[in-house]
């Protein structure tokens, strides 16, 4: 394998981890470059960015609305106080 076969090259567990940093948008330009050459001959990997990009689509498309750190700790005492009244 040339040198620059071995600079490009990727698995396709560090692809599809390149795919998850693209869609958050925290690739830099060599791996989205590393990316690209992965997805040229990786059918599966092809298969895992599309579903992925999907599911951001709908994520960003959805009106799900992220609770406040006061709600969680809320409904954890809350949670936490019937489990203790179920277990004593």
């Amino acid at each position: 394998m040339g040198f620059l076969q071995k600079l490009f090259h990727i698995d396709c567990a560090e692809a599809n981890n390149c795919c998850d940093k693209a869609q958050y948008r925290n690739a830099n330009f060599f791996d989205k470059c590393r990316l690209m050459l992965h997805l040229a001959y990786c059918k599966a990997c092809r298969k895992y960015t599309s579903k992925n990009k999907k599911l951001t689509k709908l994520m960003e498309n959805s009106r799900i609305e992220r609770c406040t750190e006061a709600q969680k700790k809320q409904w954890k005492d809350a949670i936490q106080k019937e489990y203790a009244k179920e277990n004593p």
